[in-house]
């Protein structure tokens, strides 16, 4: 089940082309965004991170553990709790006058959440 929402064809636009890039390769990935979409300028991409589960040297980021799953994904140290989750991913080498935007992406079983806030 895919569950996207969007209040613009901008976010539209946006989350389609994430969702594009999140089918193709592994279960948790935050991908490149065209600035283009969210910043109105000239199209710069930027990888922020990659984390390709499949690949058995591939650790979680700090704050997250392994799942004991079928497949090898990273899940909240405290499954307890219902409160939603984050990992920040610093950004380096580049010096920025503005932040345009930004993607969240949550996958859990088969439902995919996209966010985009700007």
């Amino acid at each position: 089940m895919t569950v996207m929402t969007a209040h613009s064809e901008l976010e539209q636009n946006v989350l389609t082309n994430v969702t594009k890039e999140l089918k193709k390769t592994a279960d948790y990935i935050l991908e490149e965004v065209p600035t283009s979409f969210v910043c109105g300028g000239t199209k710069a991409w930027r990888r922020v991170v990659y984390l390709d589960m499949r690949d058995p040297n591939t650790n979680c980021p700090s704050g997250w553990q392994l799942t004991s799953y079928s497949k090898r994904t990273c899940g909240k140290v405290n499954t307890s709790s219902l409160s939603c989750d984050s990992v920040l991913f610093p950004v380096s080498g580049g010096d920025y006058t503005s932040v345009c935007g930004s993607i969240r992406a949550y996958q859990k079983e088969p439902m995919f959440l996209v966010s985009v806030s700007h």
